[in-house]
């Protein structure tokens, strides 16, 4: 007889659980997010705390995944339920987010006081109330569903009503002794600094411009989502943003530099109000995205017409996407004097050797090159030219040329002394371990 599986007598097999039973488990599962739930609902939204929202969005997530482990997706009674429950999750986290931006403005420096004590103070209040509003009826129709699936809405409500925990000022008067929150390094934080600005003007670029400008009638705003907001894209977006944020804490923060030029600390103000603004759409576009309908969502689904309403679409692109390419644009004229007072910009002429010709091999080296300092630079040829940073623009250049053996670079002096190094050591061509010491990042 043939043995059996071993994947099939790993373990035990899943047993149906009556709807009832599993009524009771989910009362006792969901008791913290019913207490967060009636919490928050004990105070308007233009109150409610970070803390009481990030406890929302940890039960509604501890919640979600106990539906799914009990195949809730698949149950009739039950899916309704999970839905509303994973949108509480994400609109709770983008609450957060945006409530964790509105305490924080007072310590990000802005190169416009206006926008960021006026504006965008007066924007996220409006948002945060909107979205705060649609958090409330979602919870509504939460518990007409919870009821509806047999379970009990039970929870023992505290004798008054706590206060939420405001935000208060943060002690920036003085800031921690001089290197302590850079390990008193003192590397030079020019080219960092400078690296930083020129990514954050090429950030700025790749937004569509459209991003400034919101549509008025509904049907328009959902194209404008489903183009410019998908969530990986913004998701990636956010990761973006994060990284520059920990590279300037890493290699910017308490320097020198920083102390001395005032538009850097304009730089993280503006990269911190963006991020937490993108951490807010990368929740509004997973729900907008996954809960409406024609959709994941069910079109008799209570909670679908929500995510389709003027009102909500108009929080998203106005309290968000053009909240944050405003903020994003805010911090373009700081990044723009950081790259002039960090860089110096020059040119030099370079010769290919006897026997050395630009093809791929030599050509990526240079495009290493260029993204290690990530700075600008420019490479020209009779007339033409084109990034250091493309493989494939370099090239087509070589292409357009192949017979220039002199060649021109702009772009930062520090930078073009590397270039001039590596062309004197022949491109590489003589073997990656002839480069000279300085140029050893180009080994690995």
């Amino acid at each position: 007889m043939k043995n059996p599986s071993p994947w099939a007598d790993a373990g035990p097999r899943r047993c149906w659980m009556p709807p009832e039973e599993f009524a009771q488990q989910l009362e006792e599962s969901g008791r913290g997010f019913l207490m967060a739930v009636e919490g928050l609902q004990q105070h308007a939204p233009e109150s409610w705390s970070e803390g009481s929202l990030s406890n929302l969005t940890r039960e509604a997530l501890t919640l979600e995944g106990f539906l799914d482990v009990h195949g809730a997706k698949a149950n009739q009674a039950f899916f309704p339920l999970r839905k509303s429950v994973a949108c509480v999750l994400w609109l709770s986290e983008a609450l957060s987010c945006l409530v964790h931006l509105r305490g924080r403005l007072e310590v990000y420096p802005s190169a416009d006081e206006f926008w960021t004590q006026r504006s965008l103070p007066e924007g996220l209040e409006n948002t945060v109330k909107g979205l705060g509003g649609y958090l409330i009826r979602t919870t509504q129709v939460l518990k007409q569903q919870w009821l509806t699936a047999g379970c009990t809405w039970s929870v023992s409500a505290p004798d008054s009503p706590q206060p939420p925990i405001k935000q208060s000022k943060i002690l920036v008067a003085d800031r921690a002794i001089s290197g302590e929150l850079s390990g008193d390094s003192d590397a030079n934080s020019s080219i960092p600094a400078a690296r930083l600005a020129n990514r954050y003007l090429g950030f700025f670029h790749s937004w569509a411009t459209e991003a400034a400008h919101a549509p008025e009638n509904p049907q328009d705003l959902i194209r404008f989502l489903e183009e410019f907001c998908k969530e990986r894209t913004v998701r990636s977006f956010k990761a973006r943003a994060h990284n520059w944020q920990s590279d300037y804490d890493s290699l910017v923060l308490g320097t020198n530099d920083e102390r001395e030029c005032v538009s850097l600390g304009c730089l993280r103000g503006a990269i911190s109000q963006v991020l937490h603004l993108l951490e807010a759409m990368v929740a509004l576009s997973h729900l907008f995205e996954r809960h409406r309908p024609g959709l994941a969502t069910d079109s008799g689904d209570p909670t679908s017409s929500f995510w389709e309403a003027k009102e909500f679409l108009e929080l998203f692109v106005v309290g968000c996407v053009q909240t944050a390419y405003r903020s994003l644009e805010v911090g373009v004229d700081s990044a723009k004097l950081i790259l002039s007072d960090f860089t110096k910009e020059t040119y030099i002429y370079v010769k290919l050797a006897e026997g050395v010709h630009l093809h791929a091999r030599p050509l990526s080296l240079l495009v290493r090159l260029t993204l290690h300092y990530g700075l600008p630079i420019s490479m020209s040829a009779d007339g033409n030219s084109a990034s250091t940073d493309s493989l494939i623009k370099l090239l087509l250049l070589s292409g357009q040329h192949p017979d220039s053996r002199e060649f021109r670079f702009d772009g930062d002096a520090g930078v073009l002394e590397d270039i001039a190094l590596l062309f004197e050591a022949n491109l590489g061509e003589d073997g990656i371990e002839s480069l000279p010491d300085k140029l050893s990042y180009l080994r690995q």
